[in-house]
């Protein structure tokens, strides 16, 4: 029998600005937040996905201001690239890039 890896998800923290946004995320972001954006300069991904959720970004807010810890986002690394594609979190990471941090809890997957 032969043994296969297993590669088991990545706990850390990742750099935002090694994060690839969608479309609706950087509209949000420069509505909300522009001179964040205008310093990040997101890398974006092709097509619109549905809107950012106001109570999504409300609660995500509260959690910022009460200092209560948020779940890791989930990433994948895109391509080949030293990039990442959001797989879950995009709320966290608009709003992780509002309150101007530059890491944010990540598993890589």
């Amino acid at each position: 029998m032969e043994n296969i890896d297993i590669l088991e998800p990545l706990d850390q923290e990742s750099l935002l600005k090694n994060i690839i946004l969608d479309k609706s995320t950087i509209v949000w972001l420069k509505q909300n937040c522009s001179d964040k954006v205008k310093k990040l300069e997101p890398k974006s991904l092709p097509g619109f996905t549905t809107p950012l959720q106001k109570h999504k970004i409300g609660k995500i807010s509260e959690s910022y201001e009460s200092q209560t810890a948020l779940p890791p986002v989930s990433l994948t690394r895109y391509r080949t690239t030293p990039y990442f594609e959001i797989m879950d979190g995009r709320h966290r990471v608009a709003m992780a890039i509002c309150k101007g941090k530059d890491k944010i809890n990540s598993v890589i997957v």
